[in-house]
């Protein structure tokens, strides 16, 4: 994301935007950062140690705008987990947090954001079920052969065929969560 990132600003010929390749929790404003920012973001980086931390340091270095990009349900890769886990690991699979942990962290810290929710259809396209199953195999940790067949055998029921290939289409939400930032952390 953050080459993609790079490039758009490139081509725009902005100069005025500071990208941190690095995760929050590990970005000390004092050494990384030259606040104030008028705008800052963190883009489906759920998986952060301490999410608190995470947000009062965005608050900390923003004087516009933070906003919080996350799912608001289950990514394609998640469904298949939900799906095959426990056939192939004998454990049901536990989905990760996704955007209501923000929001009620948020309003636990005394900030009401403003939440949109979009939808996309994701689609995994591969040339043939072969190549499926290897788009998924590490993914799913697909170690045996055992494993090999019961990925196979659950693609097979559900890729469709199109053109030139197989294709698995999801439905996926996503939130933008965003508030004004405050000195104090909190509204």
């Amino acid at each position: 994301m953050r080459e993609v990132m790079e490039q758009a600003v490139r081509e725009a010929g902005i100069e005025n935007i500071a990208i941190v390749g690095r995760h929050w929790e590990e970005t000390n404003p004092e050494r990384d950062l030259d606040p104030p920012y008028d705008v800052v973001f963190a883009s489906f980086s759920l998986g952060m140690p301490d999410l608190r931390a995470a947000i009062e340091k965005m608050n900390r270095v923003c004087s516009g705008t933070v906003a919080v990009f996350h799912f608001a349900g289950l990514p394609y890769w998640e469904q298949v987990m939900l799906d095959t886990w426990p056939d192939l690991h004998g454990v049901a699979y536990q989905p990760g947090p996704k955007a209501d942990v923000i929001f009620n962290l948020l309003y636990q810290m005394g900030i009401y954001p403003d939440v949109s929710v979009s939808s996309y259809e994701h689609t995994l396209s591969v040339p043939d079920l072969d190549a499926g199953v290897d788009a998924l195999r590490g993914r799913l940790l697909v170690e045996t052969s055992e494993q090999e067949d019961t990925l196979r055998e659950y693609l097979a029921a559900r890729l469709i065929e199109e053109d030139d290939g197989l294709v698995l289409r999801h439905r996926v939400h996503r939130a933008c969560i965003r508030w004004e930032s405050y000195p104090t952390g909190g509204a």
